[in-house]
């Protein structure tokens, strides 16, 4: 049974190399966790349909390398949705929060940095499945508030428009009465 969705989201997921990019990417789409360590080369891709406060959403995961090598082929992905957009919808995510011998950034300085930004922390762990689906979900709800108010500015813009538009007819109209 096909499943109709209402929209697509594309997710991009970037760091650097051995944080938990495929980790959180893993736990997220499949629920599970696996704790071999297997590189991304290039990049991969999962999609997970989601129900979004009612309504069904696809995801598109995208997993980027975190290697400097693959930094030019990776940066071709999202070249269109980040670089050229500054009000993409961004989280950041600190991973390995229950290892914290492995820690590599405190609490506080991801909260200081994504305030800084104005963007959702979240502090997760795939192995303790913690906060995951949380940030996806505040991810999804950010980007469809975003497509939202795109929309109702798109409609007011045409509204105006057309506003003016039968103003300058009527003007006109009202000019070359005989």
């Amino acid at each position: 049974m096909a499943v109709d969705f209402a929209a697509t989201y594309k997710i991009l997921v970037l760091g650097d190399s051995n944080v938990g990019k495929t980790c959180i990417v893993h736990r997220y789409c499949d629920e599970r966790f696996y704790d071999t360590y297997i590189s991304t080369i290039g990049i991969d891709f999962k999609q997970k349909i989601i129900n979004l406060d009612g309504t069904p959403v696809k995801l598109q995961i995208w997993d980027t390398a975190g290697q400097e090598r693959f930094r030019t082929l990776t940066t071709a992905y999202y070249r269109g949705a980040m670089n050229a957009s500054p009000d993409v919808v961004k989280i950041l995510v600190g991973n390995k929060c229950d290892a914290l011998h492995l820690r590599q950034v405190e609490k506080e300085r991801g909260e200081k940095m994504a305030d800084n930004f104005e963007i959702p922390f979240f502090e997760c762990s795939c192995k303790q499945n913690i906060n995951i689906d949380s940030a996806f979900l505040t991810l999804a709800r950010a980007i469809r508030e975003q497509r939202e108010n795109k929309a109702s500015r798109f409609e007011e813009t045409e509204k105006l428009k057309l506003e003016r538009a039968e103003e300058t007819k009527s003007e006109t109209t009202g000019r070359c009465s005989c």
